[in-house]
């Protein structure tokens, strides 16, 4: 009877032992970086408050055009063949030879273009803001004015290219145009409305499709097919009101001056 009790006892004990173990592990503090002060008692490790994260929301940079898969950028190129690495005349710089990669590099040194304008075609849903310059880099952001073409909403054939497939791709449904839908620019110098006189698809090499004209006309290109830069497609148009030539004044007649005579018998002398 007595060992049972012993036993008992002593059952009784282990088990409260390790309880008290269970529970010590379960409330011990990780470790910090730190070690321990010299001082402390061994196995006794500070509490080291956690430091308050700062609620802190940066604006997030403008990121520009989201970038496309390369096999498809190189196979959405607006321009007539070998003038993709043109650099860009609104910059200043001369017509040269630089590669399509420099003047890209170059371009988008200077970061995000300024916009220039806006084109609408309600016909596609189109209505996106215009740049100024030829150079891939500058058309990633939207249709672009060919530098040195008549600006819209003056005599001659003003040129804009796009993208179709990439980017932003604001020449998707080109090929959707028929005559008579509109296509409106708005440029500082005010808003012009032009009407689709018709498509046609050329070849990648044709560039007498940016040749001027005499009256007010636009021109918009970009690859063809879809996802291929072996054709490029061809929207042109005219503008609805054209502008008017005022002529030059008329060379003045000399003046006519008449010599006073003098009254006398028989008239005048």
């Amino acid at each position: 009877m007595g060992a049972m009790r012993s036993a008992r006892w002593t059952f009784l004990a282990g088990v409260v032992a390790l309880t008290t173990a269970c529970s010590a592990e379960a409330t011990q503090v990780a470790a910090p970086s730190e070690p321990p002060p010299a001082d402390a008692p061994e196995g006794l490790v500070p509490e080291v408050p956690a430091e308050p994260v700062a609620d802190v929301v940066s604006p997030a940079p403008d990121p520009g055009p989201a970038p496309a898969p390369a096999p498809d950028e190189e196979d959405d190129n607006p321009l007539p063949e070998g003038l993709a690495g043109r650099p860009v005349a609104a910059t200043g710089a001369a017509p040269g030879t630089a590669s399509t990669g420099g003047v890209r590099a170059a371009a988008a040194s200077r970061g995000r273009p300024t916009p220039t304008g806006r084109i609408e075609i309600p016909a596609i849903g189109l209505n996106h803001l215009t740049y100024e310059g030829i150079d891939i880099a500058t058309i990633n952001y939207g249709p672009s004015h060919w530098p040195g073409k008549p600006l819209p909403g003056q005599l001659g054939n003003t040129v804009f290219p796009g993208h179709r497939t990439t980017y932003s791709r604001p020449f998707w449904d080109l090929d959707k145009l028929v005559p008579g839908n509109e296509v409106i620019f708005t440029t500082p110098a005010g808003r012009f409305t032009y009407r689709v006189t018709g498509t046609t698809i050329v070849n990648a090499k044709d560039t007498y499709v940016v040749n001027n004209t005499p009256d007010a006309t636009f021109t918009l290109t970009a690859c063809h097919p879809k996802g291929s830069a072996k054709q490029r497609i061809v929207v042109k148009g005219r503008m609805v009101i054209q502008p008017v030539m005022t002529p030059p004044p008329a060379p003045m007649a000399p003046p006519t001056t008449r010599r006073k005579g003098l009254l006398g018998l028989g008239g005048v002398l």
